[in-house]
């Protein structure tokens, strides 16, 4: 309905907000934000830069050489992980503990899948370690070229005791780039693919996985499941994964 997508859209400003808090300078950041880089004034005779112009104004104001892009693809990465490497706190929030669900997740291989993502907008896939499985996993991701994409890979392990790495994936000119992590299932059992879309329409973008293993074994099981049920971005559809059913499910975002 209306009123539960303005409820998400209220609640996707506020952890936007919060993260901006919590990074560049607490209340007086926000103040200067709302005072200086949000408000729409047309009679004024001096105005100021406002929407993104405005927030990444407020962000030199306060000293930092971030862009909107760079802030909003940290932020996007902090709603799933809320967990930072040490030293490293833009992968979460300091006064929150509240995780974002994945778009899809994989344990069978190999693995495809491919959805839609609006511009201002994330989108997470889960790849599990098939049983105790130890190998190679490597993941493609394919995008619409001339579209801009942040895309990271975040090794972690479900259980969130260990601190995550995370890497930058380096996409070429046609949007195409490829991770491999050699020792999935050693020290981590997931990697996950965090995608943020920055501009245009009708945004699409595929992605693949294939786990080598490099210790054939029979211990443990091999199940694999596929699931679409998380993110929050209020009126996306769900993009269905060749084969699987799904259910609508918004991705993560902010307008």
């Amino acid at each position: 309905t209306d009123l539960m997508k303005s409820m998400v859209q209220y609640e996707i400003a506020y952890l936007f907000m919060l993260y901006l808090s919590e990074r560049y300078g607490g209340p007086d950041f926000i103040g200067d934000l709302m005072r200086d880089g949000l408000s729409r004034d047309p009679a004024a005779a001096t105005a100021r830069p406002h929407g993104i112009d405005g927030v990444e104004a407020a962000l030199q104001r306060a000293g930092s050489p971030k862009t909107f892009a760079q802030v909003f693809d940290d932020w996007v990465a902090a709603n799933y992980l809320n967990q930072c490497p040490e030293g490293d706190t833009a992968y979460c929030y300091t006064t929150m503990r509240q995780f974002v669900k994945p778009t899809a997740r994989f344990q069978q291989y190999p693995a495809t899948g491919y959805g839609p993502i609006a511009a201002w907008a994330g989108q997470y896939i889960e790849f599990y370690r098939p049983g105790y499985k130890q190998g190679r996993l490597a993941i493609t991701f394919n995008g619409d070229a001339g579209t801009s994409y942040t895309v990271r890979i975040a090794a972690h392990d479900s259980a969130r005791v260990k601190s995550p790495q995370v890497f930058d994936l380096a996409l070429d000119a046609a949007s195409t780039g490829t991770y491999t992590l050699e020792d999935f299932g050693v020290e981590y059992d997931t990697v996950s693919l965090i995608v943020a879309a920055h501009a245009g329409e009708n945004i699409y973008f595929r992605y693949s996985a294939e786990f080598t293993d490099l210790e054939p074994s029979d211990a443990g099981w091999d199940a694999g499941y596929w699931e679409y049920d998380g993110g929050w971005d209020a009126g996306m559809d769900a993009a269905p994964d060749a084969g699987a059913a799904t259910d609508d499910a918004p991705g993560c975002g902010c307008a």
